[in-house]
């Protein structure tokens, strides 16, 4: 808006200026949280967060080929890993109604395992894929 503190929402008047690219009223709520996180990030250490993410994903990745389900995700690849699936989004939405947070990608059931996550929620998460094989692809 050109005045932003006019807080007048009947009439749209743009900034003259490269103003009227502005996103609005920041989130100021939310960059309380953001700063927390990082608190927490710098108390844990980020070689700590790392060397969590990494542990997890390995373990994540010896199950799925242990199981016997197609692995999506390059070898090299980082924290998030694909698992193809024969309908993803009925996967994500069966795994978060048993309490487990997915999302979905091109075909594929994305999990994204991070620092607060331990050895028991990945067990949790095959024990349910487990239940619902049908919904993922053989490697």
């Amino acid at each position: 808006q050109e005045d932003p503190m006019a807080m007048d929402v009947t009439r749209y008047r743009p900034s003259p200026s490269a103003r009227r690219f502005e996103a609005g009223t920041p989130a100021v709520v939310n960059t309380y949280a953001a700063a927390a996180g990082v608190d927490v990030l710098r108390e844990v250490g980020l070689a700590a967060v790392e060397g969590r993410i990494r542990e997890l994903t390995t373990l994540i990745k010896d199950e799925a080929r242990a199981s016997g389900y197609a692995i999506a995700t390059p070898p090299t690849h980082g924290a998030m890993i694909a698992l193809r699936s024969t309908d993803e989004r009925r996967l994500v939405a069966d795994l978060l109604q048993a309490g487990i947070v997915t999302s979905s990608r091109g075909g594929n059931l994305r999990v994204a395992p991070h620092a607060y996550n331990d050895a028991s929620d990945v067990e949790a998460l095959f024990r349910a894929l487990r239940e619902r094989k049908a919904l993922l692809r053989a490697a």
